[in-house]
């Protein structure tokens, strides 16, 4: 499950915020350790060939 947050800049522009928690199901390795991660990963969205019906198609880096 994840959770995007998009915001439009111009019409073929935006940009988008994810919110991420990485946490293991069981210890890891031979001293089971705990390996946790969280963070936000950034994207920039960028309408580079329109569609066929005249919209914008937004690509995804």
């Amino acid at each position: 499950m994840s959770v995007s947050f998009d915001h439009q800049l111009t019409p073929s522009v935006s940009v988008g915020l994810q919110p991420f928690a990485k946490l293991p199901l069981t210890g890891i390795g031979y001293g089971d350790a705990s390996l946790k991660s969280a963070g936000v990963s950034f994207s920039l969205n960028i309408g580079l060939f329109p569609a066929k019906n005249g919209k914008i198609r937004s690509v995804r880096y």
